[in-house]
C-alpha cells in the first residue's frame, strides 16, 4: 500500500478544520499520513492540528494557500500527495478509490474529485454554490484538462518535478488550474474521477461569492488561457455557458432598451420569474424546504406579481420570453438536476442567481484582458510578474531539517 500523504493548508479555521480531521481519521486506507500546514493562524487550528495526532508545519507568515501546500509537499513522506482544503469532509472511501486509480492506471499523473450532493451548510447560496461544483464536477470530461486542489491528488515525484503549485498566487486562486496546465503541456495525463467525493462545508456570503468568481477564478483564468494561448472546454467554459452568457447580455440589453424606449411593462414577466425565484431565495432560509409550507408561503407572495405580470404580456414582450426561455432550454439539464436535489422551489431560486452566473462570467473576459496585458507589461519591466511559471523544482525537506527549523521560505 502506497503511503499517501494528506496535505491541509489551514488559516483560522479551528472548528471547519476539526471536522475536516474527523472525517480523514475515519477513512478506510490506513497508510494515511495527515500533514496540515498553519499559515500562521492567530486562533487554535495548530493546537488542533496536533490533538488529532498530524503533522503540523508552521509558516512564520501569511503567504497563502500556494506556498502553504508547496511547504508541506516538501515535508511530505507519502509517494502520493492528496490536497483537500480545510473547509472539506473526505468520505470514508475517498482516499481509498484515488490509491486505487494510482495503482490501476501507472500512466496516470493526478486526479481530481468532485464535491457530493449533501453540502455542508444549509443556507440557499452555500446550497446553492456547492451544488453547482458537484453538478459541473459529474459532468465534466474524465481526461481533464485542469487540477483542483480542493480533493485532488497527485504523485510527488511529479509534483516536485513541476515546481508545485505557482507561488505568484498570493491568495486563494487559481493556483491549481495553473498547474494543471502545466502537467497537460509537458504531457501529464490528469482524470476526473467522479466517485472521488468529499463534502464541502463552506457558507457562501453574497459579496464573498461574486469577488471569488470574478477576482479569485473568471479574471485570473481569462488572463491565464491568454498567457498560455490555450481554450478550454470543459467544466465552467462549456458551451452551454458561452451560450448562456451570450443570451443573458442579449436579454439585460432588451430590458434596458424596453426601460429607455418607454415600454418598462413588457418587460414585467420576464421580472416576474426572476422575481418568483429571488422570493424562493428568501423563503428558504426562512422555512423548512422540505415542508408543503415553503410552496404556499411563496405562491402568497409572488401570486400578485404573476397576475400583474400577465396583464402586461404585450407583443414587445416575446423577444425577452423568448431569450429567457432558450437559457431555461439550453439548460434544461442544470435546472432538472435541482429539482431532483432539492425541489421546484429550489430550482425556481437558482433562476436569477444563474443569469448572474452568466452577466459575471461575461464581465469576467475584459477584465482578464486587461489583466493579461498589465501583466505582460510588468513582465517586461521587472523579468517577473504574478503569472510567472516556477521552473526550478522543489526540494523535499529532511526530518532533521523540519525540527530545525520552522519553514519560512
Amino acid at each position: 500500500m502506497p503511503i499517501v500523504t494528506v496535505i491541509v493548508p489551514v488559516y483560522n479555521s479551528a472548528a471547519l478544520l476539526r471536522r475536516c480531521l474527523t472525517a480523514l481519521r475515519a477513512s478506510t486506507y490506513s497508510a494515511l499520513e495527515i500533514l496540515v500546514v498553519d499559515d500562521a493562524s492567530t486562533d487554535e487550528s495548530p493546537e488542533v492540528a496536533r490533538e488529532f495526532g498530524a503533522r503540523v508545519v508552521t509558516l512564520n507568515g501569511n503567504r497563502g494557500p500556494a506556498y502553504a501546500r508547496n511547504r508541506g509537499a516538501e515535508a511530505a513522506g507519502g509517494e502520493l500527495l492528496f490536497f483537500i482544503d480545510a473547509d472539506v469532509c473526505v468520505h470514508p472511501d475517498t482516499v481509498e478509490r484515488a490509491v486505487r486509480v494510482f495503482q490501476e492506471k501507472p500512466d496516470v499523473s493526478a486526479l481530481m474529485g468532485s464535491y457530493d450532493n449533501q453540502p455542508g451548510d444549509p443556507f440557499f447560496l452555500s446550497q446553492y454554490k456547492n451544488l453547482f461544483h458537484h453538478y459541473v464536477h459529474q459532468r465534466g470530461r474524465h481526461e481533464a484538462s485542469t487540477f483542483w486542489s480542493g480533493c485532488g491528488a497527485i504523485r510527488r515525484e511529479v509534483f516536485l518535478d513541476m515546481g508545485g503549485f505557482n507561488e505568484g498566487y498570493g491568495r486563494p486562486c487559481i493556483e491549481d488550474i495553473e498547474l494543471g496546465f502545466r502537467l497537460r503541456a509537458t504531457g501529464h495525463r490528469i482524470l476526473l474521477e467522479r466517485s472521488v467525493q468529499a463534502t464541502h462545508l463552506k457558507r457562501w456570503g453574497f459579496v464573498n461569492l461574486i469577488q471569488t468568481e470574478i477576482f479569485g477564478r473568471g479574471v485570473p483564468w481569462v488572463a491565464l488561457m491568454l498567457r498560455d494561448r490555450s481554450t478550454v472546454h470543459d467544466l465552467n467554459l462549456s458551451w452551454h455557458s458561452r451560450v448562456g452568457t451570450v443570451l443573458a447580455y442579449l436579454l439585460l440589453l432588451w430590458v434596458g432598451w424596453m426601460v429607455v424606449s418607454g415600454q418598462a411593462l413588457a418587460a414585467l414577466p420576464v421580472l416576474a420569474v426572476i422575481g418568483l425565484g429571488t422570493a424562493s431565495v428568501l423563503l428558504h432560509d426562512r422555512t423548512d424546504r422540505r415542508t408543503w409550507r415553503e410552496l404556499t408561503v411563496m405562491g402568497i407572495a409572488v401570486t400578485p406579481l404573476i397576475v400583474w405580470a400577465v396583464n402586461a404580456l404585450t407583443p414587445a414582450a416575446a423577444p425577452g420570453l423568448a431569450l429567457l426561455v432558450a437559457i431555461l432550454a439550453i439548460h434544461e439539464d442544470f435546472y432538472r438536476f435541482y429539482c431532483r436535489t432539492r425541489g421546484i422551489c429550489f430550482a425556481a431560486g437558482v433562476v436569477p442567481l444563474h443569469l448572474l452566473f452568466f452577466l459575471y462570467s461575461g464581465l469576467c473576459i475584459p477584465l482578464g484582458i486587461a489583466t493579461h496585458y498589465q501583466d505582460q507589461r510588468r513582465a517586461r519591466k521587472w523579468a517577473t510578474g504574478p503569472g510567472a511559471i516556477p521552473t526550478a523544482p522543489l526540494r523535499p525537506i529532511s526530518a532533521e531539517t523540519l525540527k530545525r527549523r520552522s519553514l519560512a521560505g
